[in-house]
């Protein structure tokens, strides 16, 4: 949608920007970040904890930013893993009502992609018989059928060969 408003000819702000593409921030350079964060706010976080954050959270900066924010709003002075632990329950609990509706909102084969892809952590060859069995996905074209109607509803995308589901809480919580 972005992209559309400075590339679209149509558009209000055509050609008005240069495009810049932001690769991901290195995870050493992230995970130090946070722990300085942490440490000028006189409190303190393992850098292995940090690491658990971003991996958790898919180095997506949006996930990470709630994740350390609700530490700080906690008033944790240093989170440890089992705190860490409970606190992605937590998260995950709290946004279950929203998952629930997904649910309903699905057909049942594109609820059961969504939970393959989730499972696989980053799905490749959603449409190899391998996969289609593993997750009981039936025939080739009803999985295309999922796969296209879910991309439409931007709950997934492909990157690199691999699907994944857009909300990593979502996808976390499916993995369980």
């Amino acid at each position: 949608m972005l992209q559309a408003m400075f590339r679209d000819q149509g558009r209000p702000f055509y050609q008005s920007t240069d495009m810049m593409q932001l690769g991901p921030i290195e995870h050493e350079t992230y995970a130090t970040f946070i722990v300085e964060k942490f440490t000028e706010a006189r409190r303190k976080i393992t850098f292995e904890n940090a690491e658990r954050i971003l991996d958790w959270c898919r180095h997506h900066t949006y996930y990470v930013q709630l994740v350390c924010n609700r530490l700080f709003a906690r008033g944790i002075k240093q989170p440890d893993e089992w705190y860490i632990e409970r606190l992605f329950q937590e998260i995950l609990q709290e946004n279950q009502p929203v998952y629930f509706n997904y649910r309903k909102l699905l057909t049942s084969n594109q609820w059961t992609l969504l939970k393959g892809i989730a499972h696989e952590k980053g799905a490749r060859l959603v449409m190899g018989a391998e996969f289609i069995r593993k997750n009981d996905l039936g025939t080739p074209s009803s999985v295309q059928t999922a796969l296209l109607a879910l991309q439409e509803k931007e709950m997934i995308f492909e990157d690199d060969g691999r699907w994944w589901v857009y909300d990593v809480f979502l996808s976390r919580w499916l993995e369980d």
